[in-house]
């Protein structure tokens, strides 16, 4: 019977296009202990979740499912940029948002929702209605005024595109199969 860490350990190594083998030579172990983690066989140690997630490349809110799968704690909390802690982080996004005046510099989540701006991004980018809490994102498919607005529409919707992609496989594949295809009107 699988157990759920092997579950998920299955589904990230068959996203990540590895064979157990490989996965096993990547994590230094044998191809035999991958298919017993896989199978419920074995129960993975904290150390040897935290290593294949290493070696899959998994993001870190996914290593503590992987982690809680496993019946381990998990590892990683969860901060909003706000708490006291994170200030730091805080004070040096500002500082190089700060730094790239007069250029445009904009710092926004992996969902590429707008965190900050600096002035001359405020400034561009509130001719067309788009502030922090926007989503880049949406403000491309939905807004005629940003899609009017930029030179070479194409071009930036094909990197767009890529980047999207690449994003998406980090994340496993889920981010670009629930998003409805791209479709600028160019």
């Amino acid at each position: 019977m699988q157990s759920e860490f092997g579950a998920v350990l299955k589904a990230w190594r068959q996203k990540r296009r590895l064979s157990q083998l490989e996965l096993g030579l990547d994590a230094n172990v044998s191809a035999r202990h991958i298919s017993f983690l896989e199978t419920g066989r074995s129960r993975p140690s904290r150390e040897m979740v935290l290593q294949l997630c290493e070696e899959l490349a998994v993001p870190l809110p996914d290593r503590n499912q992987l982690l809680t799968a496993a019946g381990l704690a998990p590892a990683y909390q969860k901060r909003q940029l706000g708490a006291a802690d994170m200030q730091p982080a805080e004070a040096a996004m500002s500082w190089m948002l700060q730094r790239h005046d007069p250029f445009p510099a904009i710092a926004m989540d992996r969902h590429w929702q707008i965190l900050h701006l600096n002035g001359a991004a405020t400034r561009l980018l509130a001719g067309m209605g788009v502030g922090q809490g926007d989503s880049l994102i949406e403000c491309f498919l939905n807004s005629p005024v940003i899609q009017q607005s930029i030179g070479n529409l194409s071009e930036v919707a094909f990197h767009t595109r890529a980047r999207l992609r690449t994003e998406s496989a980090h994340l496993g594949g889920i981010l670009f199969s629930m998003m409805r295809p791209i479709d600028f009107h160019v």
